[in-house]
């Protein structure tokens, strides 16, 4: 259960004289544990994606019961993980690792649409694809700046991570419920990368009457629709820009740039969101299936 906050005025930093209006792509609410809903969003936007994958007629012929095999693979790996070359070394790809390769997946609405190629390759134990889903991986974490990363999130979100929620929440979530996952790894490694702030300072609701626009993806699993909706409860002057075929990622596209422009131009008029609205779907993968080893 969380703290109530109290409330604040807050105007965007400290400079916040400077600040005539601000777009956010990507938001995180304030006061949110992160930590414990990173889970919870990866769930949802997983389950999100092979839902309309089961919607879509060509992607269900391909790949039916997706999500009945998702759960049996991962229960699987859980004994018998998978073992294969990558990059001409021997490799081991546990069920933590599968988790990492979906989640890494859902950042980008091109490698969501191999998102049930991969689910059968865990099935079939066919490596490629997941070869090719570990070398964008790398690419991804190469460009990280671990240590910023954590001193951030343990600055930012430690005080609010609650141990004994994450573990009720992973005992009854449809996916992680069968696995004997570690949930809180980040959470161990972050205590003991520095002390964090002053956790009731954070705690406070933000309020501000700056106009801001709030830019999110509909399949985003690290700062879903729901952060941005819960922020906007506090922006006298906010606007909520949602591209439902997105990820965390490409949400600068033409139309934002025209959103964008158009609030900026007038940032206290509700800009014309017409062109969000229009549907990108999924491109899936429909790749030949793959061959069952004996």
């Amino acid at each position: 259960m969380r703290t109530k906050r109290k409330s604040i005025n807050f105007q965007f930093g400290i400079f916040h004289e400077g600040v005539r209006s601000a777009i956010f792509a990507g938001v995180t609410a304030p006061g949110t544990d992160n930590i414990n809903d990173y889970y919870r969003n990866a769930e949802h936007s997983l389950l999100t994606v092979l839902e309309r994958c089961e919607n879509d007629e060509d992607c269900n012929k391909r790949y039916p019961n997706l999500k009945e095999r998702l759960i049996n693979s991962l229960v699987k790996l859980q004994s018998n993980p998978l073992k294969f070359e990558y990059e001409d070394k021997p490799f081991t790809l546990n069920v933590q690792d599968a988790l990492t390769v979906l989640s890494v997946s859902l950042y980008d609405r091109h490698s969501i649409g191999n998102i049930p190629l991969l689910i059968e390759a865990l099935e079939n134990g066919e490596s490629k694809p997941l070869a090719n889903a570990l070398k964008a991986i790398e690419s991804i974490y190469t460009l990280v700046n671990w240590p910023v990363h954590y001193s951030i999130t343990s600055d930012d979100k430690l005080s609010f991570y609650d141990e004994k929620s994450m573990a009720e929440y992973l005992q009854q979530s449809e996916i992680f419920g069968r696995l004997a996952i570690s949930s809180n790894l980040e959470a161990e490694l972050l205590k003991y990368w520095h002390t964090y702030g002053d956790s009731e300072f954070k705690k406070q609701t933000i309020i501000s009457e700056i106009p801001a626009l709030l830019v999110s993806g509909g399949l985003d699993h690290v700062t879903p629709i729901s952060n941005a909706t819960e922020t906007l409860k506090h922006l006298k002057n906010g606007y909520e820009l949602i591209f439902p075929d997105e990820g965390h990622n490409n949400l600068l596209t033409p139309c934002f740039f025209k959103i964008a422009e158009d609030f900026l131009n007038n940032p206290f008029q509700k800009p014309d969101l017409e062109c969000s609205s229009i549907r990108n779907p999924i491109e899936w993968n429909l790749h030949k299936p793959v061959q069952k080893k004996n």
